[in-house]
């Protein structure tokens, strides 16, 4: 947002010293705004698959969506980071030393982190997709399915009365 709304510091060591004194339409409006509007996007996404009520197939379109943009951000990430580490075809050259420096230790290190990221909410989503489906008792808690309601995936715990047999919780581990 720095650099979208004027700010100059460490732009030319990403974009290049060419790019950031130019500064075209082109460059402000998708690489700089729309990096800002496709991060805000994300985000909104990941917290409405996470604590909305989207439909199985929103989820599924969901999925596939950060699958893609997951595989765009990796082998964006590792094939300029595996570039500029290895000069292939002199590209360090024609980037220069100060970006390729920054390049190499900030940028591309985030593409990286994003790409895996989105692979985490790929991930997360599959599990949600595969949970069975909330039960009317969870409707209305405000959490997840089984949160506030009566429906656990936990043993019963029954008090131990003097005079009845001993409860068979705990399990006892066999061969102790």
């Amino acid at each position: 947002m720095f650099w979208a709304l004027g700010g100059q510091t460490g732009l030319a060591s990403s974009a290049g010293a060419e790019l950031a004194a130019r500064r075209p339409v082109s460059f402000v409006v998708f690489g700089l705004w729309g990096v800002a509007a496709v991060l805000t996007a994300g985000a909104l996404l990941a917290a409405w698959a996470a604590w909305g009520q989207p439909r199985a197939r929103w989820l599924r379109g969901l999925r596939i969506l950060a699958v893609v943009v997951a595989a765009g951000l990796l082998l964006r990430g590792v094939l300029v980071e595996a570039a500029l580490a290895a000069n292939l075809g002199g590209v360090r050259q024609q980037v220069g030393p100060l970006e390729t420096h920054w390049s190499l230790i900030l940028w591309n290190p985030w593409f990286i982190i994003g790409g895996l990221s989105f692979l985490a909410l790929a991930r997360a989503i599959h599990h949600r997709l595969a949970e069975p489906a909330a039960t009317p008792a969870d409707a209305g808690s405000g959490g997840p399915p089984g949160v506030g309601s009566q429906s656990t995936n936990l043993p019963s715990m029954k008090c131990h009365r003097p005079g009845s047999p001993p409860s068979k919780w705990p399990p006892r581990s066999q061969g102790s």
